[in-house]
């Protein structure tokens, strides 16, 4: 049972302010969710058995394998040719600050 005072409390955690009919609507909800809650602390699980299915823990790469790595500076010339400003072998953007 959540008390008017955890309500309260929470209330000031999340930096709202509730009247008293939202104090009172919210204060079901959680007595119902905590309900539920207990409900499945109930629930029978001697027979249950655990299974581990590495799939979903071992991280696989989804990324292309490259076959070439490319060289630093090999399309720096086609880059600045085809830029539409430079200015001593640099590119010259808007400036966005």
């Amino acid at each position: 049972m959540v008390t008017p005072e955890d309500l309260d409390k929470l209330a000031e955690l999340a930096r709202i302010k509730l009247s008293p009919e939202e104090k009172k609507k919210i204060g079901e909800d959680f007595s119902a969710i905590l309900n539920y809650i207990s409900e499945l602390q109930s629930a029978p699980t001697e027979d249950m058995q655990i299974e581990q299915r590495t799939e979903y823990f071992v991280p696989k790469n989804s990324f292309r394998e490259d076959g070439v790595s490319h060289q630093r500076g090999e399309f720096t010339e086609s880059i600045i040719k085809n830029a539409p400003r430079t200015q001593d072998n640099l590119l010259v953007v808007k400036k966005i600050l």
